[in-house]
């Protein structure tokens, strides 16, 4: 064989490969899956700081850690919604309130080992467009659901035990959008769950014998629905914990008439496992 037909063979089996070469980089990239930037609702929960660190994305996480009796002073609190997540190793009471210059949020109120989230409303009476009489309530030991007002705050620790607290705020950059469906027990926070305008069905299950409430928080502090309250401690005439029904919520710009579209985070208190459904489809007007 010749130089020159050498050359010419040469020159075509580079062009094969080049066109392999092409064809193998074009393949792969079809083949490449976009992570969404907000795919999953995550819970609150000390059991799930790796899946939850997500969630967390654009909030601010004060973490505390201690043993026993604590006070921890000028704990500052921002407009939004406040979630408070802790865990004690301990085998009596244990409990977390909220201490300001007038009165006293109890957030938690348990005994032995306990792992859980609770959620506050944060935001400024004054700036209620409407009634300003409506945020007014404060600090309160009534209800875990009273609207706390910026600023600082003591939070008093009651352990016999080690214990670790985490302080999240801020307003989350997104969330995830219907359908939903989480299942868990005890005391958690799923967020974020973006919700557009519509009407929105949902469903709960609990299995409890005590405790069951569910509510949600708009993420600038600014309203909080109340879906479940079944409690057998504060009402007598509730005879057993467990429920089981749906919520239909009317997502609408029109405050007289709905709950304003947006991220929400749902809040659970109970003493069993329980079950979350929302559909993806809404019924829009």
């Amino acid at each position: 064989m010749g130089k020159k037909a050498k050359w010419i063979l040469g020159l075509a089996g580079l062009i094969i490969v080049i066109l392999i070469v092409r064809s193998v980089t074009s393949g792969s990239e079809e083949e490449v899956v976009v992570k969404e930037e907000f795919p999953i609702v995550e819970i609150s929960s000390p059991k799930q700081d790796s899946s939850d660190s997500e969630a967390d994305n654009g909030l601010n996480i004060e973490s505390y850690s201690g043993s026993g009796d604590t006070t921890l002073n000028d704990v500052m609190l921002n407009s939004g919604v406040l979630i408070i997540r802790t865990k004690h190793e301990g085998s009596g009471d244990f409990g977390v309130s909220l201490v300001g210059a007038d009165a006293t949020q109890v957030s938690f109120k348990e005994t032995g080992n306990f792992t859980g989230s609770v959620a506050h409303s944060v935001y400024k009476a004054s700036d209620f467009s409407g009634d300003p009489g409506e945020g007014e309530q404060g600090l309160s030991e009534e209800s875990i659901f009273e609207l706390l007002e910026p600023g600082a705050v003591s939070m008093e620790v009651t352990a016999d035990g080690p214990w670790t607290i985490d302080v999240i705020q801020g307003i989350p950059p997104g969330g995830k959008q219907p359908p939903i469906d989480w299942q868990g027990s005890g005391q958690a926070v799923i967020k974020w769950i973006d919700f557009d305008k519509g009407n929105f069905k949902i469903s709960m299950e609990h299995t409890g014998s005590t405790i069951f409430q569910a509510y949600l928080l708009k993420s600038d502090g600014s309203h909080t629905e109340m879906m479940v309250d079944i409690n057998m401690e504060s009402n007598p005439s509730v005879v057993d914990g467990k429920w089981s029904g749906a919520e239909l919520i009317n997502f609408s710009p029109d405050y007289v008439f709905g709950v304003e579209p947006g991220l929400y985070a749902l809040a659970i208190v109970a003493d069993g496992e329980w079950k979350v459904t929302i559909p993806a489809t809404s019924t829009r007007r």
